[in-house]
C-alpha cells in the first residue's frame, strides 16, 4: 500500500514519521502532501523524495507534492503514478505501530469498499432536528476519521472530481469537515456500486473500549480538532453537508476489529470463584 501524510510545516516531526512508516515492508511509497503554498518545499525533504535507494538497504521511495491553494480538499486530490489501491491516509503527528498497520490493511482486503481505520465517530439526531457528533462509540460508530485510515486509492478520484463544487466551497468555507464529506462520500458511493452502502470498519488496539487509542502515538496539540468551538463546528457540518448530500449516507456498525490476547486467570481453580 501507499502512504498519505499531509503537514503544513511541522518538518521535524514528519521526518521521524517517514522513517517509522518505512518500516514497514507492506510500504510501497510514501507521498507527502505539502499544503503550505505560500512556502517552498524545505530542502531536506526535497533532498528525501530524491535519495538514492541502490547503495544501501532500498527503503520505499518518498514522493513530494506541493499544493498551490490551502485547501483542505486538498487531502483527497488524486495522486499522478499511484500504483497501489490501497491508501493509508495519515495525519503529520499519528503515528501507528507497524503491527497494526498490517492488522487494518489485511482487514481493508477482504472490505475494500469500507474506509478502515482507528479513530471511529458517531452521529446522532436530536428530537428538535439537530444533530450530535460523538466521540463515544461503545453504542458503534459510522465515520472514520482521516487522520489513520485505508481506503481505496479510486476514492480519491470520487472526492476530488465526482463530488458537487458546493461540497467543496463549504470545506473550504468552514475550514473543516473535510472528513465527514468523505465518509459520507464512501457510504453513498458504494451504495450507486451495486452494493449496499458500506459502513466504516474499527480496528481496536486493546480490548477495552476506553482504551482503544493507547497504542497509537497521536502527537496533535495545535491542530483544528484541538481549537475552541470545533465540536460545534463538526455538528454544523453534519446537518449542512447531509443537505448538500441531500440524504444521509453514513451507515453504523458495532463491529471492533483486534488480536487476540491473553485473557488473565483471576481464578486458580473453581474452589476460589
Amino acid at each position: 500500500f501507499s502512504v498519505l501524510i499531509g503537514t503544513w510545516d511541522r518538518i521535524e516531526l514528519l521526518l521521524k514519521l517517514i522513517g517509522h512508516y518505512r518500516e514497514s515492508p507492506l510500504v510501497e511509497k510514501i507521498y507527502v502532501t505539502w499544503h503550505n503554498p505560500n512556502a517552498a518545499v524545505p530542502s531536506v525533504l526535497l533532498e528525501l523524495g530524491r535519495a538514492d535507494n541502490t547503495t544501501t538497504t532500498p527503503q520505499p521511495p518518498v514522493e513530494i507534492l506541493p499544493q498551490r491553494t490551502n485547501s483542505l480538499n486538498n487531502r483527497f486530490n488524486p495522486i499522478a503514478g499511484l500504483d497501489t489501491k490501497a491508501v493509508l491516509i495519515v495525519d503529520e503527528d499519528v503515528r501507528i505501530p507497524i503491527k497494526d498497520l498490517a492488522l487494518a490493511f489485511r482487514t481493508w482486503r477482504l472490505h475494500p469498499e469500507s474506509l478502515t481505520g482507528f479513530f471511529p465517530r458517531r452521529h446522532r439526531k436530536r428530537a428538535n432536528g439537530d444533530w450530535d457528533y460523538l466521540l463515544d462509540v461503545k453504542d458503534g460508530y459510522d465515520m472514520m476519521l482521516t487522520k489513520g485510515m485505508f481506503i481505496d486509492a479510486e476514492m480519491l478520484f470520487a472526492y476530488t472530481c465526482l463530488l458537487p463544487l458546493s461540497i467543496h466551497a463549504y470545506v473550504d468555507r468552514m475550514r473543516n469537515c473535510e472528513d465527514i464529506a468523505f465518509n459520507m462520500l464512501a457510504s453513498g458511493l458504494t451504495g450507486k456500486m451495486g452494493f449496499s452502502r458500506s459502513s466504516p470498519l474499527f480496528i481496536a488496539l486493546v480490548l477495552t473500549p476506553s482504551t482503544v487509542m493507547s497504542n497509537i502515538d497521536d502527537f496533535g496539540t495545535s491542530g483544528i480538532s484541538s481549537a475552541s468551538g470545533h465540536l460545534e463546528s463538526r455538528q454544523s457540518c453534519l446537518g449542512d453537508l447531509i443537505a448538500l448530500f441531500g440524504r444521509d449516507n453514513l451507515v453504523s456498525n458495532d463491529l471492533m476489529i483486534t488480536r487476540i490476547k491473553e485473557v488473565p486467570v483471576h481464578f486458580k481453580s473453581l474452589d476460589h470463584w
